[in-house]
């Protein structure tokens, strides 16, 4: 998909509802099933679950959100946005595929920093693809 159809399809995904829980905005997030403050990072967030599981039907336990890398046996407290995983029948055991970082849309996704960032934790968890996105712009390495 170009960059403009994914674009225009993320601009189409609703998030889930917004309810008060605890006096302020949250989201009922869908994976991690608790509720998440509603801040601009969250909503980019939600949006890019949404795509995942409608649009490119990807079941639900095939992503982890806030993965903590400490999960995969690797000695770090970071934790990834979004991770996508894949079944492997041969072996019976699940593998990341990609890494999505999601940042507010202020935030430019192009800095070393955030690279940095998502390119540490694809090389902890040896996946194949990395994202970035930001709810305007998003950028993809095949890695």
């Amino acid at each position: 998909m170009d960059a403009q159809k994914f674009k225009r399809a993320l601009k189409n995904i609703n998030t889930p509802r917004k309810v008060m829980h605890a006096g302020s905005l949250h989201y009922l997030d869908p994976i991690r099933e608790k509720y998440v403050p509603a801040t601009p990072e969250e909503e980019v967030r939600q949006k890019i679950l949404q795509y995942l599981m409608k649009v490119l039907r990807v079941p639900k336990q095939a992503i982890s959100v806030e993965y903590l890398l400490s999960k995969a046996g690797i000695d770090s407290k970071n934790r990834a946005d979004i991770v996508v995983w894949y079944y492997e029948p041969n072996d019976g055991y699940w593998y990341a595929l990609g890494v999505i970082e999601c940042k507010a849309p202020d935030v430019d996704i192009m800095t070393e920093d955030v690279k940095e960032q998502v390119f540490g934790y694809a090389d902890d968890l040896l996946v194949d693809y990395v994202v970035v996105v930001n709810g305007v712009y998003s950028c993809c390495w095949l890695y």
